[in-house]
């Protein structure tokens, strides 16, 4: 029976170690889930109307942007990516303050760089790429 007993407290530790801590993992992950969904929202789109779009760094947030008038950038005409908010802020961005990570009609991004956006630290790091087409989440990278 304390063999049995024993067993199951080993079993319940692995279990309790391998879950994510607390609120800030579940955060980052949404925050990351939420950006992808974003990112692939905005391909469609493109898709469809044939009008490129930004991603701008607006200090912790990113805004996705269009081409306004006089080729100036303007928050998005599209609701959901006009308004999009994420539940965690990113710890780290891949472009600087008031740059546009721009992509063309074509799908074609103005850099050669990925997008990379981290959310989190440590063991709780999420990781969302994009590279004009595609978004590829990375937990732990």
């Amino acid at each position: 029976m304390l063999v049995v007993l024993a067993l199951f407290g080993v079993v319940a530790g692995a279990v309790v170690m391998s879950v994510p801590s607390g609120a800030r993992a579940t955060s980052t992950d949404a925050a990351a889930r939420a950006l992808a969904a974003h990112l692939d929202h905005a391909v469609d789109h493109t898709l469809i109307t044939g009008q490129g779009f930004g991603i701008v760094r607006d200090g912790k947030d990113i805004r996705f942007v269009q081409r306004g008038p006089n080729a100036t950038w303007v928050a998005h005409s599209d609701k959901r990516l006009g308004q999009m908010k994420l539940s965690a802020a990113p710890s780290r961005i891949s472009i600087k303050e008031a740059e546009v990570y721009a992509v063309s009609a074509q799908l074609i991004p103005n850099s050669a760089i990925p997008l990379r956006v981290d959310f989190g630290r440590g063991n709780s790091l999420e990781t969302v790429l994009f590279d004009g087409v595609g978004v590829h989440r990375q937990p732990g990278s």
